[in-house]
């Protein structure tokens, strides 16, 4: 079944919606987090902690995305008239970027190591993909390359084979293509006492 808080988008089911101590003053570890049922109706109830102490609390968004509280004091001026204001700011659907579902029973910081952990992963592996496609792109260059020098030791081994063989079936030249370049060797001199 669908909670009136549910929906991706809204501050009401988003893991970074934070109760902070409005009376303390100091480094957060006075962060907790909003149970469902004061994201489905509003009310924000009140903290107990060791000795009967009672904590009141204001609702924020941990990563600072959007000032709920500004958005609620803005917009009311009895306490009645709060609860309905706090219930509709919290259900707004706002399509916030960083919105990130909420897991009941992890706090906003919780939520936002999560999230960190994942945008890594993510990061890792389109990195790891740019990696395997610049290596896949060099190999193929390489490839291309060594085809193209292949051809180029293939043609001067056939040239050098074809050399080599025109040495051993005439090894006084080639008297034809000596006399289209006009350089026959000149007739050996005539024997002396003939």
């Amino acid at each position: 079944m669908a909670r009136p808080a549910d929906g991706e988008g809204k501050c009401s089911s988003c893991g970074f919606l934070a109760k902070f101590d409005s009376l303390h003053s100091g480094p957060p570890p006075y962060i907790y987090e909003v149970p469902w049922h004061d994201r489905d109706s509003g009310e924000l109830s009140t903290l107990s902690v060791a000795w009967g102490v009672h904590l009141r609390t204001f609702v924020h968004c941990y990563i600072n995305q959007l000032d709920i509280t500004e958005c609620i004091s803005s917009s009311y001026n009895d306490t009645e008239r709060r609860i309905e204001v706090t219930k509709q700011v919290l259900q707004a659907d706002r399509h916030c970027p960083k919105w990130k579902q909420y897991d009941q029973g992890f706090s906003p910081q919780e939520h936002l190591q999560e999230a960190r952990m994942l945008e890594i992963e993510l990061k890792r592996q389109q990195f790891e993909q740019k990696m395997q496609d610049d290596h896949k792109a060099v190999l193929l260059e390489l490839d291309k390359r060594n085809r193209r020098f292949s051809w180029i030791i293939g043609f001067f081994a056939a040239a050098e084979v074809f050399a080599a063989f025109a040495q051993m079936a005439f090894p006084n030249g080639w008297p034809w293509l000596q006399g289209i370049f006009g350089s026959l060797p000149p007739p050996p001199p005539p024997m002396p006492g003939f």
